[in-house]
């Protein structure tokens, strides 16, 4: 399944307030304000993560009772491997019950080489569970240092877009290949 209920690294979804905003929550119950990778734009919140967990999958392909933890990678060594997951929760659904999320997906190199995609579909259709489910999006990116890449910060960005609400939600993370 690819929806699950956050509690990744200790953080949890809120259920949603009166004003239907939806607020990120620490293990305690305590709101966390949002932050560059972690963000909630009227209701529907996102968030980016650069986890160094190569059973990533296998920790999110869980039943929904079960809530998986990753690692966040903030280095990678020449040869290992990251993977870029973005997630998207509360996405807003049409009179039929579908969403209608794309993405803007960047990386920037330390060189400043930009590679750079518009609207891919992340998210599309009926999705299943409630206004408190996350889902993982479609784009995920596997990253492994080659010894030709440059060495220093790399910079993901990702622009989560719910088309039915009109509603972007940019997102930066990085991390350093050494």
């Amino acid at each position: 399944m690819l929806q699950r209920l956050l509690a990744l690294l200790l953080l949890a979804i809120a259920t949603p307030a009166i004003s239907q905003t939806w607020f990120w929550k620490d293990s305690h119950g305590k709101a966390i304000p949002d932050t560059p990778s972690q963000k909630t734009v009227n209701g529907v919140g996102a968030w980016l993560l650069v986890t160094s967990d190569e059973d990533w999958e296998a920790k999110w392909d869980t039943p929904s009772e079960t809530i998986p933890a990753f690692a966040q990678a903030s280095t990678v060594t020449l040869g290992k491997h990251v993977f870029i997951l973005a997630f998207v929760a509360n996405p807003t659904r049409s009179n039929q019950g579908d969403v209608n999320v794309t993405c803007d997906f960047e990386i920037e190199r330390p060189n400043h080489v930009v590679t750079h995609q518009s609207d891919i579909e992340c998210l599309k259709g009926k999705p299943l569970g409630s206004e408190r489910t996350l889902y993982l999006t479609k784009q995920i990116v596997g990253f492994v240092g080659e010894k030709d890449d440059p060495l220093g910060k790399w910079i993901v960005r990702i622009t989560i877009k719910d088309l039915n609400r009109q509603v972007s939600i940019p997102l930066e993370t990085s991390f350093t290949l050494l």
